[in-house]
């Protein structure tokens, strides 16, 4: 490939010569270097402008986003746990936005509930709605959905058989309010 010309005036003829510099083997290393690091850093401020989602620090500012469907990211601290929503889509002409929940802290319980801190599950919440996306378990699926209800299932059971006795006696009662009448 040809390299950069410059002029240069002879002193002796007062005439114009081309010169011819050599390029460097490196020139066109740190050219490409450099065109790949402009693009990459065009990648990443068009993923943070359109993609990261903005942290909010208060349930106002959750819910105010909420309502426009803008992404960002909130963490709630309740007294049993800690909870983190990240608002993900949603479109102007529906009344509800994705967000993805996930029970991050796990601070009181027993031990049958340990094994779903850090699951997540997308729910489909309401715009306007003043309740909390986990609040309304129809609305989401995702894995932390399936363990809540698992748990509930199970605790259900465990009750039924643990008060069977107290529950066969409230039946006995209705069999003779219907023979009687």
């Amino acid at each position: 490939m040809a390299g950069f010309k410059k002029e240069e005036i002879n002193s002796n003829t007062n005439t114009i010569i081309p010169i011819k510099l050599n390029e460097s083997k490196y020139t066109k290393f740190f050219l490409i270097i450099g065109i790949f690091l402009v693009f990459l850093f065009l990648i990443i401020l068009f993923y943070y402008i359109f993609f990261y989602p903005k942290e909010c620090f208060t349930l106002d500012c959750y819910k105010e986003s909420l309502i426009k469907c803008n992404r960002v990211s909130f963490i709630r601290d309740s007294p049993d746990a800690v909870w983190r929503y990240n608002v993900k889509s949603g479109s102007s002409s529906d009344n509800s936005c994705k967000v993805e929940v996930t029970l991050s802290i796990l601070k009181r319980g027993s031990n049958d509930i340990e094994g779903i801190q850090g699951k997540s599950m997308l729910c489909d919440a309401m715009k306007n709605s003043q309740g909390l996306p986990e609040e309304n378990l129809d609305l989401c699926n995702g894995r932390l959905k399936e363990e809540i209800q698992e748990i509930i299932i199970e605790r259900m059971h465990n009750y039924l058989l643990k008060n069977l006795n107290q529950i066969n006696e409230g039946f006995k009662g209705i069999g003779s309010i219907s023979n009687s009448s």
